[in-house]
């Protein structure tokens, strides 16, 4: 049922599949023959309809600007009551992600997203490619894989409660 007043409307905001390249490298190559172009190794393009654009590419992941200008708008105009965060914020690099890089990834665009998001209920949840390696997960009365028991400590900040930091650290899942 539609509330009869607009007041009455929760706004929610789902943010997924980032895909996050700190190495996208404005003016290089967006067709190079890898799994993600438009870094500092893809080389110049041969023509300049090949080149990175500022903002990204379709052949491309998105560089940091783009997530902030989303988390701008999503804060100063949008004023969401929630955020849900759909996980893959990691790039599709496969020939060169190592954990080291997917833990940096990691902490830095939960950085990001935490303070672009400041005041706003946030709910994170790991996606396919947050992992190390890829696709692969290990949770239940065990803890993390090694990457995700490394930056998952920075998502206890969108955790209310002690038990439920806990639950997240343990199985991977929370409650609010």
């Amino acid at each position: 049922m539609v509330p009869k007043d607009k007041k009455d409307l929760l706004k929610i905001a789902f943010i997924s599949d980032l895909h996050m390249d700190w190495d996208y490298t404005e003016g290089m190559n967006s067709d190079c023959e890898m799994p993600v172009c438009c870094r500092s190794t893809s080389g110049l393009p041969s023509t300049s309809d090949k080149a990175a654009g500022k903002w990204g590419d379709i052949q491309c992941d998105i560089p940091p600007r783009t997530l902030q200008n989303l988390l701008d708008h999503l804060s100063n105009d949008v004023k969401p009551y929630a955020v849900l965060w759909g996980g893959d914020s990691i790039s599709h690099n496969l020939e060169s992600v190592s954990e080291e890089s997917n833990i940096e990834v990691m902490k830095n665009t939960t950085q990001m997203v935490a303070e672009g998001l400041k005041g706003y209920n946030i709910f994170p949840t790991i996606g396919n490619h947050d992992t190390y390696p890829q696709d692969q997960i290990t949770v239940g009365g065990h803890g993390f894989e090694p990457a995700i028991k490394e930056w998952s400590p920075s998502w206890t900040q969108f955790i209310d409660n002690e038990e439920d930091k806990n639950t997240w650290l343990l199985y991977g899942y929370f409650s609010k």
